[in-house]
């Protein structure tokens, strides 16, 4: 077995390599030393590292990763190991939830996802959003064009809006900016964003005990494919079978149905 160290070398080394060999500043490096040492949380990196699973070469693809209102990257550090190990390279993009609207976030995105799109070695473009990180993938490849797009895993997302956001909106808007653009109303901002274009394929993991959207409200009428799984709203996204239904749909353009 490996050091704490030299696990953590291994990771970051993994993850920030396709950023080193291209000079881009969109992979981040990230110090894995509170991580490692969190229990339970260590147990589920070592298994989603070292586990049996074999590599998939699909070094032409290129995955965005990105994390929920509130949260950082380093919530999506899981699975973006786990597509990491299937050869894919990863993204994991961080924003600011403070002072954002979903189209400005949208538009810093797309800025970094055209800059990975025109490298000639990247043949196809996916992505996976937890919650508000969903919703701005989501908007611009609604009103974006984006070459090379492909697949879009949305991880409970509140596409019909969140019970969350109509009760906490005014309380936290000056620090959770974009909470106001998530409520129930049909007038809300985010059950106004056009559809994505029929050529991009959307799959949409909901959890089961939620807390701040309802299964219903997770839905698009433009969904490829639909999934519930047993998880929290907070920890959908380092759930195991999250992680395999997501690499299952990006690969196959459809979740695996029991």
């Amino acid at each position: 077995m490996q050091s704490t160290s030299q696990v953590g070398y291994y990771v970051n080394s993994m993850i920030s390599s396709h950023s080193e060999s291209k000079g881009h500043h969109l992979l981040r490096r990230y110090r894995y030393g509170s991580f490692v040492n969190a229990g339970s949380s260590f147990l589920f990196f070592l298994i989603t590292v070292f586990s049996a699973t074999p590599a998939k070469a699909s070094t032409d693809t290129t995955v965005f990763v990105l994390h929920g209102m509130g949260r950082t990257s380093f919530s999506m550090t899981p699975l973006s190991i786990a597509l990491s190990k299937r050869g894919y390279r990863v993204v994991n993009w961080r924003y600011s939830s403070r002072g954002e609207t979903v189209t400005s976030l949208s538009a810093k995105l797309h800025s970094d996802v055209l800059d990975e799109a025109s490298d000639t070695t990247t043949s196809a473009i996916c992505f996976v959003g937890h919650s508000l990180g969903g919703i701005v993938v989501r908007h611009m490849l609604a009103t974006e064009y984006i070459p090379k797009a492909r697949r879009l895993v949305m991880l409970a997302p509140p596409n019909q809006g969140s019970q969350s956001a109509n009760r906490y909106s005014r309380s936290t808007s000056y620090f959770l900016t974009p909470m106001a653009e998530l409520g129930t109303d049909t007038s809300s901002f985010v059950r106004n964003i056009p559809k994505i274009p029929e050529y991009i394929e959307v799959g949409i993991i909901a959890a089961s005990a939620d807390g701040k959207v309802t299964i219903e409200n997770t839905y698009l009428p433009e969904q490829r494919d639909h999934i519930v799984v047993k998880a929290y709203h907070t920890f959908i996204m380092s759930n195991q079978e999250t992680i395999t239904q997501t690499i299952e749909f990006i690969e196959s353009g459809s979740f695996r149905h029991k």
